[in-house]
C-alpha cells in the first residue's frame, strides 16, 4: 500500500496497490481524493486508463463485501469497468472510512441489491408449497398444501414490493425474519421426512442471507435516526 498523507483529509491523492480477482499478475491502482461531497475513487488499470467514481455514484458503483465467501472484496460497477478486487486489511479499512457512514441513497441501493432475488425466491417457495395429488403406482406420494411456506412466500413478495415503494431500514429486519422463518420451515420438513437432505443447501443460503440482512439493518440503524 502506498499513501501520500494521512487519510482523513484527502486533498491530494492517496494511492493503493490493489489486486483484481482472476488477474494476479496485473498491476492495478486505486486513488482516493477529495473530501466531503468532493470525494472521488479512481481505479487505474495496468494499461493506464482510469475509471472515476464521484461520491454521489459510490452507492451504486462501489460495493464493499466481507463475508465467509468473499474476504475484503471491492466490487466496481461502472460503464467502463466491471471488476472485483481483493484488498488487504488496512486498505479495506481505509476505503470503508473514506466512503463514510451510510446515507439515504445507500439505503435505497442496498435494499435494491438485497431484495432483487426475492421475487424468484418467493415464486420458488410458492411452487413447491402447492399440493400434489401423487401417484402411488409410480411411487409418488401425495403432498398437502404447505401453508407455512406459501404464507411466508406471499409475505416475502409483499414486503419486497413495499420496500421498493417506501425504502426503510426496517425492511431489512423484516427480510431477515422471513428468510429465517423459511429456513426453519425447510428444516422442519427435513426432520419430518417430507424433504430430503439436499434441502440443507437452501437452508444454508437462507440463513446466510438472513444474517446479512440483519447486519445491514444494524449498520443503517447506527447511522442515525434521521435515516429511514
Amino acid at each position: 500500500m502506498n499513501s501520500t498523507e494521512t487519510f482523513d483529509t484527502c486533498d491530494t491523492f492517496d494511492t493503493f496497490d490493489i489486486k483484481r480477482v482472476g488477474d494476479k499478475g496485473a498491476h492495478w491502482l486505486m486513488e482516493l481524493s477529495g473530501d466531503g461531497s468532493d470525494k472521488k475513487i479512481r481505479i487505474i488499470s495496468p494499461d493506464g486508463p482510469g475509471s472515476d467514481i464521484p461520491r454521489d455514484d459510490l452507492p451504486r458503483q462501489v460495493e464493499l463485501v466481507n463475508n465467509i465467501f468473499i474476504r475484503r472484496g471491492l466490487m466496481i460497477r461502472t460503464d467502463s469497468l466491471r471488476a472485483s478486487f481483493q484488498l488487504d486489511p488496512q486498505t479495506f479499512d481505509v476505503v470503508k472510512r473514506f466512503i463514510g457512514p451510510p446515507s439515504p441513497t445507500d439505503l435505497v441501493v442496498v435494499l435494491a441489491r438485497k431484495l432483487r432475488w426475492n421475487f424468484i425466491l418467493a415464486a420458488f417457495f410458492l411452487l413447491v408449497s402447492v399440493p400434489i395429488s401423487g401417484d402411488l403406482s409410480a411411487g409418488v406420494e401425495p403432498q398437502p398444501l404447505d401453508i407455512v411456506s406459501a404464507s411466508l412466500a406471499i409475505g416475502l413478495l409483499a414486503m419486497t414490493v413495499f420496500a421498493k415503494l417506501s425504502p426503510h431500514r426496517g425492511w431489512l429486519f423484516a427480510n431477515a425474519a422471513i428468510l429465517a422463518a423459511l429456513a426453519a420451515n425447510v428444516a422442519r420438513g427435513i426432520h419430518s421426512g417430507r424433504l430430503d437432505q439436499l434441502w440443507l443447501l437452501p437452508i444454508a443460503g437462507l440463513t446466510l442471507s438472513a444474517v446479512t440482512s440483519l447486519k445491514l439493518f444494524y449498520k443503517f440503524e447506527s447511522a442515525g435516526t434521521d435515516l429511514k
